[in-house]
């Protein structure tokens, strides 16, 4: 992932690869995030819950110069988007909401500039299976993610509750207010969720 070129730069600075890919710095993000614990720790720990592949969703970069404190050089990760708004979402507060929908801004904005023209009918077409497409996968992919976490953790049924419903909203799909009290809750199914964001997406486009 060399030869980086700057895309964006109003939140946290997003470069292009020579492939085309987007990848931000590990250390930009942390930084933004206003993450406490330190960066070797934090960065690490998200990969391992995201379960990145180094040099497949992240690769290792040596910062050039020497360590202030001595020691061996510096290490930062230049990471894909895909796992950075991963590793946002996981923070689990609003900075980590803002800086994933900034992601997908930009993600959304250099796809239109990619696209090839097409007629309205088709364009209009294609756009609506893309977003749904995206949406949904990349919630039954983060949904898997907070079920491992939940387990690893060994966190209550509640808490695992409150955390689906969290995301779920963040989504759009507003689950009843009685859901975490619910005691049938604990039968549900990704399955569930992307039939529900599903019929929500088809009621819209009646």
């Amino acid at each position: 992932m060399n030869n980086l070129t700057l895309l964006e730069n109003e939140l946290v600075p997003v470069y292009e690869t020579s492939t085309g890919e987007k990848v931000v710095y590990g250390k930009d993000l942390h930084k933004k995030l206003e993450v406490k614990t330190d960066f070797s720790t934090w960065v690490k720990r998200r990969f391992n819950e995201c379960d990145a592949t180094e040099n497949e969703d992240y690769e290792v970069f040596l910062i050039s110069g020497e360590n202030s404190n001595g020691g061996r050089p510096q290490i930062d990760y230049i990471i894909k988007l895909d796992i950075a708004k991963e590793m946002a979402m996981l923070e689990r507060n609003n900075k980590g909401k803002q800086i994933r929908r900034y992601f997908i801004e930009i993600e959304k904005k250099y796809k239109e500039v990619k696209e090839e023209p097409k007629s309205a009918f088709m364009v209009n077409e294609t756009e609506n299976i893309n977003v749904s497409e995206i949406c949904l996968g990349e919630l039954a992919r983060y949904l898997a993610i907070m079920d491992k976490v939940a387990h690893r953790q060994n966190l209550a049924p509640h808490k695992i509750a409150e955390n689906f419903k969290k995301v779920s909203e963040q989504f759009g799909i507003q689950l009843t207010e009685d859901f975490i009290n619910d005691p049938e809750y604990e039968q549900l199914t990704l399955f569930d969720v992307e039939i529900a964001r599903f019929q929500k997406d088809e009621i819209k486009r009646e």
